[in-house]
């Protein structure tokens, strides 16, 4: 399709409602292949829905099987044109050639073009989901890259499925990574009480970043008890900070504010900006007085941007970019909001730039100020 036809298929798009673009629209997409039909039909924002393709693709049965071919259509219709049987082998033998294309080096194997549509039926049919989805995720054969996204998949629609199987998958060897897939999805998403036998489980896990996240998500429910403070002791200890700086964290919540001052210390040891930026966000949530110099310092100690003081040094039109340090100062001073904590964010402005964050943190306060607002709490980061 040339860019003058991909322009007018645009226009029919916008106006699909009306029959004549309607007509024109299914004229056109008699001639597209699969890929042209993923990529100009579905994926474009402004887009048709796999109903309204179904509509478009039923009456030119060269153009249905192809859309049937990419798993593009509405579930009833690809069972219709499938049957049931035949489906579940399509759906597996996509996810299995998605595994050799990961299996494969130097991209030798293309990637398969249905496997994000093969990846929504499998939650959305309970027939392929216990047929298809569970067998698979439990066949070491299967990369692992593969079985993760199809386990993170599984958590985003059906977090307690995913937890079950993750459960399940804990008495058999080689599922640490997946099982630490979805520990990581329980722990940044609002975590439940039946998340919890999982989040402790995976206080064992070989990796200390998903051992760190458990222990955040642990925190998160509200964890407490002589029993949790001693393994908090304990995991204090460990020597890698993506566990230590929750673990420290957790014993301040509990009430020993003499782990304020390794959390301090981890700001600057940390060995990446994101840990040390984890360490001065926890600050900024548990004790944001006894940090405020070291929350001063960090936005003193940023270098101004070269060219340009109000954009990248590079173009000098787009928004300044800050460390992920310097964004966890701001966060914790907005959230004290004394007037020396927001003229330090003013003077921070001037001198680094003004971000988007900034900008809300502003915004936020002299709303607060003026009574404009009922919000007692700054905006998150």
């Amino acid at each position: 399709m040339d860019p003058y036809e991909q322009l007018n298929l645009c226009i029919a798009l916008t106006w699909k409602e009306r029959p004549e673009a309607w007509r024109l629209l299914t004229e056109w997409c008699q001639d597209m292949s699969a890929e042209e039909l993923e990529r100009d039909l579905i994926r474009v924002d402004w887009g048709v829905s796999r109903d309204e393709l179904a509509r478009i693709t039923r009456t030119h049965p060269a153009l249905h099987h192809r859309a049937a071919e990419a798993l593009l259509l509405p579930l009833p219709d690809l069972i219709a044109h499938w049957g049931e049987e035949r489906l579940l082998h399509r759906l597996e033998r996509v996810v299995r050639a998605e595994s050799v294309a990961c299996k494969v080096p130097y991209n030798l194997v293309k990637h398969h073009p249905a496997f994000h549509w093969a990846n929504d039926l499998l939650f959305q049919w309970d027939v392929a989901r216990r047929r298809v989805l569970y067998p698979l995720l439990c066949d070491a054969d299967v990369a692992s890259q593969v079985r993760s996204h199809l386990l993170e998949h599984l958590s985003d629609h059906d977090r307690p499925a995913a937890v079950r199987w993750a459960r399940a998958a804990e008495r058999y060897p080689g599922n640490a990574p997946l099982i630490g897939t979805v520990v990581q999805h329980a722990a940044l998403n609002t975590p439940t009480p039946e998340d919890r036998p999982l989040l402790l489980s995976a206080l064992r896990n070989p990796d200390a970043r998903i051992r760190g996240l458990a222990i955040e998500g642990l925190l998160a429910l509200g964890e407490s008890g002589p029993a949790w403070v001693d393994r908090l002791l304990s995991l204090a200890h460990e020597p890698h900070p993506e566990v230590r700086i929750p673990a420290a964290a957790g014993l301040v919540q509990q009430g020993q504010r003499e782990w304020l001052t390794p959390l301090q210390q981890l700001t600057l040891d940390a060995p990446t900006p994101f840990l040390r930026a984890e360490a001065l966000r926890w600050l900024g949530l548990l004790d944001g007085n006894a940090s405020r110099a070291l929350f001063l310092q960090v936005l003193a100690s940023a270098p101004s941007p070269k060219g340009d003081s109000h954009g990248c040094p590079c173009c000098p039109c787009l928004p300044a970019v800050f460390s992920p340090e310097v964004e966890a100062a701001i966060e914790a001073l907005s959230r004290l909001g004394t007037d020396e904590d927001l003229s330090a964010l003013l003077d921070a402005g001037v001198r680094l730039g003004c971000t988007l964050q900034l900008e809300e943190q502003w915004t936020h306060h002299l709303a607060r100020r003026g009574d404009r607002m009922n919000c007692n709490e700054p905006p998150g980061g």
